[in-house]
């Protein structure tokens, strides 16, 4: 896995291909909040750089839940995982990140 850890979320809804998906993304993780300007990035893109080129870019994305947090949480499909030792529902499905 690319974190070294499994990450769960609940499933929220399908979303459009990852190359498709723009958001704002500062370049530098690490950087003071107002330092630099943030640039608009696909998700396929960002992972990209940040974790490797996704084999299948036009595949659409998953909008993940984790915990209580209500912004959208874009996960390309690849990298998700249904998981199989919970009780899944119609509405309420569960992944995990497990992108190596």
């Amino acid at each position: 896995m690319h974190t070294g850890r499994r990450i769960f979320y609940r499933f929220r809804s399908f979303g459009l291909p990852a190359n498709k998906i723009m958001f704002s993304c500062n370049e530098d993780d690490n950087a003071s909040p107002g330092a630099a300007k943030p640039k608009e990035i696909s998700v396929a893109d960002y992972f990209a750089q940040k974790y490797r080129r996704l084999m299948n870019p036009n595949l659409n994305c998953i909008n993940a839940i984790k915990g209580n947090d209500n912004k959208p949480n874009w996960l390309p499909m690849e990298v998700a995982r249904v998981s199989l030792s919970l009780r899944i529902n119609d509405d309420y499905l569960i992944f995990h990140r497990n992108f190596r």
